[in-house]
């Protein structure tokens, strides 16, 4: 096991009319990976400037939490289901 932490940040733009769509996915792939082994945060905040600009932010105990994370069936699940939300 790693003595160093994970954190992945990053930002996505949505199209105007798919911003409470993002939000709804997110929560549902953030419920499950808050209960994850070594996941310290896993949050989206709303860019003040840009309505449909968020910003990823995921802090796990080490990098293998992060790679068995990114290995879970569910982040596929929430990236099929952004995807095409992008602008």
């Amino acid at each position: 096991m790693s003595t160093f932490k994970a954190i992945v940040s990053g930002s996505l733009v949505v199209q105007p009319d798919k911003v409470e769509d993002l939000l709804a996915a997110w929560e549902v792939c953030r419920a499950i990976t808050l209960k994850e082994k070594g996941c310290i945060a896993y949050d989206v905040s709303v860019d003040r400037h840009e309505q449909n600009k968020f910003i990823l932010y995921e802090e796990w105990e080490s990098p293998e939490d992060l790679a068995a994370h990114s290995a879970s069936s569910h982040v596929p699940a929430l990236l099929q289901t952004i995807i095409p939300m992008l602008s």
